[in-house]
């Protein structure tokens, strides 16, 4: 299972169904495989403990995608100009969070202003136009730095909206968008910024989610009962399974938008899928992973009760540097923001 487990990723979900979800489950795998380990050593079983070696070897490029040392770095010149970019799903700013809701926006909007990022992407963000909102940039004279880019996926009858947002210091050239075919919950905008004298491209996406419920996040409760488990993890399999794939097409529109782009690039979004995905493998193989650069430990992204899942991204080309990596922490979303600075290279 652990082998496949990282295998799974370099295969297409639709043409491999059963494969495409257990790279969620690469983490726990590895730590059992691990434990085995362990055991074939301490029963002196050295021809399958040769064998466990093997295949850790294998899985160990994937799991430095998962776990970082970086314990020897790279120097940046620091006289070449740099981008401060930050990627973060917003939870819609807290606005169903009842009595929490303003607490939450705030605590949002104020990390994102003690980062002052010059680029910031954010996903399943909510914001209105009308005077005494919940929130709009206009209402913050902070952000009137930024220049914008919004795509709403949703708009409610009272103007509201629910959707992408990138917002740039730099100056905004030109702005499009990447539609998913039969998907308007997810979407991918880009904004063409000026910057060092050159045309950058920042990508901010928000990726097929599972759209678990609570009733399938149950299932990883240490006090489920084991029929219930039976009975819905075959629905939730599925489930895994049609996101998968839903994510895969939409990594390929995205890929084909970036093949007709010249400029220098910047992926930044919530993907909803771990290093250990089809989704996350097209785009590495183009792309450099900020937390592979700079990263440090597991890197983990996501705060709901699948621990250790790291499903938010700054990847950039080969144009860049990455001088710095962050995640940070923040109980008004359930992900953490990524705080990454690029430099551009000699």
């Amino acid at each position: 299972m652990f082998v496949l487990s990282f295998a799974s990723s370099h295969f297409a979900p639709s043409k491999i169904s059963v494969l495409s979800i257990l790279g969620l489950f690469f983490w726990p795998l590895t730590l059992l495989f691990i434990l085995g380990m362990g055991v074939m050593l301490w029963r002196k079983e050295w021809r399958w403990l040769m064998v466990y070696a093997t295949a850790l070897l294998m899985g160990m490029y994937d799991m430095t995608s998962f776990f970082q040392l970086n314990l020897f770095t790279h120097e940046v010149d620091p006289l070449n100009a740099d981008m401060k970019v930050m990627t973060f799903n917003v939870h819609l700013m807290g606005l169903y969070d009842g009595k929490e809701s303003a607490d939450h926006r705030d605590a949002i909007l104020s990390q994102i202003q003690a980062e002052n990022p010059d680029v910031f992407c954010l996903q399943e963000s909510y914001w209105n136009e009308k005077q005494g909102s919940f929130f709009h940039w206009k209402n913050y004279p902070w952000l009137s730095a930024y220049s914008v880019h919004e795509r709403a996926t949703h708009t409610l009858s009272d103007g509201g909206h629910f959707g992408v947002l990138l917002f740039s210091k730099f100056p905004i050239v030109e702005r499009g968008s990447i539609p998913f075919e039969n998907e308007v919950n997810n979407f991918c905008i880009f904004s063409d910024i000026l910057f060092a004298r050159d045309t950058v491209r920042v990508y901010c996406a928000h990726l097929q989610s599972f759209r678990l419920k609570k009733k399938d996040l149950k299932l990883f409760d240490q006090d489920v009962d084991v029929e219930e488990i039976q009975n819905q993890s075959k629905p939730l399999a599925v489930q895994l399974y049609r996101s998968t794939v839903k994510r895969s097409k939409q990594v390929a529109s995205l890929l084909e938008n970036m093949k007709t782009c010249k400029s220098p690039k910047v992926v930044c979004g919530d993907f909803n899928d771990t290093p250990i995905s089809y989704a996350y493998h097209s785009l590495s193989d183009l792309l450099i992973d900020s937390f592979c650069e700079r990263g440090r430990g597991i890197g983990s992204t996501y705060r709901g009760p699948l621990p250790g899942l790291r499903i938010d991204y700054v990847l950039h080309d080969s144009y860049f540097d990455a001088k710095s990596y962050k995640s940070v922490d923040n109980l008004a979303s359930d992900h953490r923001a990524v705080v990454v600075e690029l430099a551009r290279r000699n």
